[in-house]
């Protein structure tokens, strides 16, 4: 067994120990085994294919038996030495291998600030492609800034007894009904249609229509339609919407009509 005692330099401590038998002849030519041991002091040094040193050994052999042939025997031996041997060491050194620097971080370029193209009226289509400025607001819009049109009605048709020129209060609605939308489109005109039923002379039913044509145009202006807006004419037995030789049918037939209709800018829905 050898044992550097843990150094690991050029010049080292070295121990070395043996532990055996020694066989013996006897003078009766008999044999005996005893015990016999070894101890190994000293210095080495290594290089690459030689080590070289110097040693002390101690030789220890046990009585071979009875005869005493063999005592106990003890001695001590210097001894210089060298071997050859292959180079069996590897030193590897770890190195550690920094990882490639990142590249630095490349901003990348600020975008450009988009323009913000004029809107004057805020239709939501820019002034150099708007083909109708100044919309105004809530109203929708085509792709060249023009107001959507949609039509926009309203109808009056009130109902009078025989002989009568006056109407019933419950037609009131019809009356503030119509006078709203004129309002609402100050633009507007109307024509009062008064109509008879076939009861009577032509004569006497055209005065009779005209009469109640006269009577819805004022309760149009009592509801604040400018008079120069109106327009009342009485048509007599003319254009009937309904059979005459019926009660029912004539009784549709003593009416009043009206009706305007306009193009006006689609609002938006809110």
């Amino acid at each position: 067994m050898v044992d550097r005692l843990g150094v690991d330099t050029f010049i080292h401590p070295v121990i070395k120990f043996g532990l055996g038998s020694a066989q013996s002849t006897l003078a009766d030519d008999s044999k005996k085994t005893s015990l016999a041991a070894k101890l190994v002091g000293g210095l080495e040094a290594d290089c690459k294919y030689v080590s070289f040193g110097a040693l002390v050994n101690f030789h220890y052999i046990a009585a071979a038996g009875e005869a005493d042939v063999v005592k106990n025997m003890q001695m001590i031996t210097p001894l210089v030495f060298v071997s050859i041997h292959p180079n069996t060491s590897t030193e590897t050194k770890s190195t550690s291998v920094a990882p490639p620097a990142a590249a630095p971080a490349v901003a990348a370029p600020e975008a450009a600030p988009v323009p913000v193209k004029k809107d004057s009226d805020g239709d939501g289509v820019a002034d150099e492609d708007d083909k109708c400025p100044n919309t105004p607001a809530g109203v929708v819009v085509n792709a060249f800034g023009c107001a959507e049109k949609e039509k926009a009605s309203v109808k009056l048709n009130i109902e009078f007894l025989t002989a009568k020129a006056t109407f019933d209060p419950v037609f009131n609605s019809e009356i503030l009904n119509l006078a709203t939308f004129m309002r609402r489109f100050p633009s507007t005109k109307v024509e009062i249609g008064g109509y008879t039923d076939n009861q009577g002379t032509v004569e006497r039913n055209t005065l009779l229509s005209q009469k109640r044509a006269d009577s819805v145009k004022i309760a149009l202006m009592k509801a604040g339609v400018e008079p120069e807006r109106i327009t009342a004419k009485g048509y007599g037995p003319s254009k009937p919407v309904a059979d005459n030789k019926t009660a029912e049918g004539r009784k549709q037939n003593r009416r009043v009509m009206a009706e305007i209709s306009v193009l006006t800018d689609k609002k938006k829905i809110n």
